[in-house]
């Protein structure tokens, strides 16, 4: 998003916000990093971000390289329309035994909110637990009742959060959402170093990993790519790691803000999509 732009052309507040590597159409790597120092190397009195990233091999990696083309040819401008291309004809065998997983892309390219759709139903259905991770907490108010209502219902809900973020003013709009969500029941925990992962599992049946933050920006605006994976030793795979960093973190203590905090929450919350 460059700070100098033309507002005419239409691309006034898009990110493109999708983590993509791709070796010859076959192997995916992909999740939260971005190519930057901090994801990878710590520095004085600033330890390296933590992050989660995967590779997949596969057909699905044929179909993100088809993402990656057509993000390139409508941010090069050679492209108007915005029905994504099929997939690259890669030849490669298939493993019946192979884990499966889905690439589900989202953004002003889709007519839909997909992966926001997709978290609403994985809430209302989830028997036993909700577990997720996420660098920024500020959900739209269907998925944060959706949330609250499985809380009430008996579901274990957890959340975990950095402590502190890298953009304070997220860290400021989190907290009413944080305090609904523990009011309801859920399990609030702060990581203490920055946390950059994006991860969902509910129940046993679903594992959700990729680029989307649990915010309206991500959910609603910018062009973002999440992946599904639905078998069982990927899905405790997620678990457990989100699990070790859980062993890490504080319980959060929601508490009432005076009318001054209220207020700048507010106002922040306000202008959320501009976080």
């Amino acid at each position: 998003m460059p700070l100098l732009h033309n507002p005419l052309r239409g691309r006034t507040n898009l990110r493109n916000h999708r983590k993509l590597t791709i070796a010859d159409g076959r192997i995916l790597w992909s999740g939260g990093r971005n190519q930057a120092a901090e994801y990878y190397a710590d520095s004085p009195g600033a330890p390296a971000w933590a992050d989660l990233t995967f590779t997949v091999e596969g057909p699905i990696a044929g179909q993100s390289l088809a993402l990656f083309d057509h993000d390139w040819q409508m941010a090069s401008g050679r492209v108007q329309q915005t029905a994504l291309p099929l997939a690259p004809d890669v030849p490669m065998p298939v493993d019946p035994s192979a884990a499966t997983a889905q690439l589900i892309p989202s953004g002003p390219d889709h007519a839909d909110d997909t992966v926001h759709s997709l978290l609403l139903a994985g809430a209302f259905h989830a028997q036993r637990r909700i577990l997720a991770v996420s660098p920024y907490f500020v959900p739209d108010d269907a998925l944060l009742s959706a949330w609250c209502l499985a809380c009430r219902r008996g579901v274990d809900v957890t959340l975990l959060v950095p402590e502190r973020s890298n953009h304070l003013l997220a860290d400021l709009a989190r907290e009413r959402s944080l305090r609904e969500l523990q009011q309801a029941g859920g399990r609030v925990l702060l990581y203490p170093r920055m946390m950059h992962a994006k991860a969902v599992v509910i129940d046993d049946r679903l594992a959700l990993c990729g680029t989307i933050n649990l915010d309206a920006r991500s959910l609603f605006l910018n062009f973002e790519l999440m992946f599904a994976f639905y078998d069982r030793e990927q899905i405790d795979w997620l678990t457990e790691w989100v699990e070790a960093q859980c062993r890490k973190a504080s319980r959060h203590d929601a508490v009432a803000p005076g009318w001054w905090r209220d207020v700048l929450e507010g106002i922040v919350r306000a202008v959320g999509y501009q976080l």
